[in-house]
């Protein structure tokens, strides 16, 4: 208790009354609860540092996942017109040589 030893206890009531006893107990308890807060706010505030790293890893992450799904957009596109032409030249039987030679006259 703070360096108060159990056998002051009566002499410290005879001395200054029961009431004051009463408000040096509570003194230290409210100090004790008050390291108490103390350390409870420090792991409050640890535990928000910690949500915010968390949250700004993820915010990264989802920026990456969207340049990736921009250029994955981006190929499918292009691939999607290469098949396109393709098609086309199929359907038009550009590949056969005498196909070739029949449409440039």
């Amino acid at each position: 208790m703070d360096g108060i030893t159990l056998e002051i206890i009566p002499e410290l009531t005879k001395m200054v009354g029961f009431s004051a006893l009463v408000f040096v107990i509570w003194l230290i308890t409210l100090r004790f609860c008050l390291q108490i807060f103390k350390t409870h706010d420090q792991r409050y505030v640890d535990l928000l540092t910690s949500q915010k790293s968390i949250l700004d890893e993820q915010s990264k992450r989802e920026q990456q996942n969207f340049e990736l799904l921009k250029q994955l957009i981006e190929s499918n596109d292009y691939v999607a017109g290469a098949i396109s032409s393709l098609s086309t030249k199929i359907d038009n039987n550009l590949f056969c040589p005498l196909m070739r030679k029949d449409n440039k006259s």
